[in-house]
């Protein structure tokens, strides 16, 4: 039989009323030539038979059952399995629009990888959704690794294209050959920015899909990006790391720009969250660890390319008031853009 042009993975682990719709979403796709690889990662709640239901009606539907090992393990057991040119991936809580696959594909000719724009949402307990962002504002484009890495807009592109594997389209053959899989020892976050990153320094260059295609979905109560989880904080700065490492950021204004991303990550994902026990000495000691490793020395930096609010956070970290830069940040993200999850109003920069 011939092999489908696209293999979807989707782990799923006791995914509660919302596998039914995502999955639906996926198999009412306009372009209809794929495969979607369910990998029930050891679920109690019924997902795993509701997978094999999916199979049943189905012919496209492939299950693969597993003891409970993460998404990361699920992610590579069906990176092994799938058998398509291309390789998607989606977690089991999210929707595709309708013409993903059609639109992504049609850009994919002589590239590797196809990144698309997404919207994200929250979903609070009493099952009301809010809109949290419609998606970057950057029209289609091509990419390559040494202009992502030359300029601050650059690097925010770069930003785009790294922080999640669900919103693109990966050349399966070109996966296969960097070596490159996810991170099996990351339980709570930061698994699709360690990937990406490695990734992209194997394959240099792809395609931008301005159109915003998937539908993300941060379930507050639910599911694990409600609660705190403080071994964040050494994943992030990892793949910090791993950054400066692959890609030689190349300008002060750059590196910069890369602790703004990571300083969110940890600020939105880790001090914010419900349950976080970590003293402010201890949060603004980690914020100065990030400074060290990512920007090195704050007073190479020119601060007249910043905005005014980022002016501030570097005329801080120049002096190594790490409190004051954390206070600042903290309520440079208060005063964003905010919502409503559970009675509790959380910001996000």
């Amino acid at each position: 039989m011939r092999p489908p042009v696209v293999s979807i993975v989707m782990p799923v682990c006791n995914s509660g009323g919302f596998l039914p719709n995502t999955v639906e979403s996926v198999l009412a796709q306009t372009f209809r030539d794929f495969e979607l690889i369910l990998v029930d990662d050891g679920s109690v709640d019924g997902s795993g038979e509701l997978c094999d239901s999916f199979a049943s009606h189905d012919r496209r539907v492939r299950v693969i059952h597993q003891p409970n090992g993460g998404v990361c393990r699920a992610r590579n057991a069906g990176i092994v399995a799938a058998t398509g040119k291309w390789l998607a991936f989606s977690d089991h809580d999210d929707m595709w629009e309708p013409d993903y696959l059609e639109t992504a594909l049609a850009s994919s000719s002589g590239t590797q990888i196809v990144k698309v724009n997404h919207g994200e949402y929250v979903r609070s307990g009493d099952g009301s959704v809010s809109c949290l962002s419609g998606g970057v504002e950057m029209g289609d484009c091509t990419w390559n690794v040494q202009s992502l890495f030359s300029t601050v807009d650059g690097y925010r592109l770069y930003q785009s294209l790294s922080s999640a594997v669900w919103d693109g389209l990966y050349d399966r053959e070109a996966v296969l050959a960097s070596g490159v899989l996810f991170d099996e020892t990351l339980r709570h976050g930061g698994e699709d920015c360690r990937f990406m990153a490695q990734l992209l320094g194997k394959v240099k260059s792809g395609v931008w899909v301005g159109k915003s295609l998937y539908r993300h979905y941060y379930n507050f109560g639910t599911s694990t990006s409600s609660r705190c989880h403080p071994d964040l904080l050494d994943s992030y700065l990892a793949t910090a790391i791993d950054e400066q490492r692959i890609f030689h950021h190349a300008t002060p204004e750059v590196r910069f720009a890369a602790l703004l991303r990571w300083m969110h990550g940890v600020v939105a994902f880790v001090f914010e969250m419900p349950g976080c026990s970590l003293s402010l000495g201890m949060k603004a000691g980690w914020l100065k660890r990030y400074c060290d490793e990512i920007v090195g020395n704050p007073a190479l930096v020119d601060g007249r390319a910043f905005s005014a609010k980022h002016r501030l956070l570097l005329f801080l970290l120049r002096r190594g008031w790490y409190r004051s830069c954390l206070l600042a940040y903290g309520a440079a993200a208060r005063l964003g853009l905010r919502i409503k999850a559970n009675g509790r109003r959380v910001g996000f920069a």
